[in-house]
């Protein structure tokens, strides 16, 4: 039996008069805004890992494949980038995704292989790879930047910090 995933999409309207803000004395903060069914399909090739879209397409990571699947705004499959295999340009498994402002390329965090690849968005080739230990999941900033919740060694403490994948450095 095919599991079925329905997954909608919503945008938030924020219009100066749609939304209004409340804090109250525990910095908890409350939006007060009307929400807008943007589109809705069906992703029906295995769990939905994780889930990011742009002016253009929404991207789906999925397991067991670990492949990105690229649907257009409608919900139409139009393509899928990468497999899932043993090579460093080879997914293992997928924790983020996230493409360059450019769009010109694109960033996995493979969290199996501990690395952070970047791709070519033309023909899906690796262009960057940086081996990360990472023991949650990444956020992409911007300009090859991304924030890696860590435990500094010695001291134990928790941070989160600022790595440019681009130079390999925090």
């Amino acid at each position: 039996m095919k599991i079925i995933r329905t997954v909608s999409f919503f945008i938030l309207l924020f219009i100066v008069f749609g939304c209004t803000n409340t804090a109250d004395k525990h910095r908890n903060v409350d939006l007060k805004c009307k929400l807008a069914e943007y589109s809705v399909f069906e992703h029906d090739m295995g769990y939905m890992i994780r889930i990011t879209a742009d002016d253009s397409c929404i991207y789906v990571s999925n397991a067991p494949d670990f492949k990105i699947f690229v649907y257009d705004l409608k919900g139409v499959l139009k393509k899928t980038i990468g497999n899932k295999g043993p090579a460093p340009w080879d997914f293992g498994s997928i924790w983020s995704f996230a493409k360059d402002a450019d769009n010109k390329s694109y960033w996995v965090h493979d969290f199996s292989k501990q690395s952070i690849k970047r791709y070519s968005s033309k023909n899906d080739s690796m262009l960057l790879l940086r081996r990360l230990k990472t023991t949650n999941n990444i956020q992409y900033v911007k300009d090859s930047r991304f924030l890696v919740p860590r435990v500094i060694n010695g001291s134990g403490d928790f941070v989160i910090s600022v790595y440019n994948a681009e130079n390999d450095v925090f």
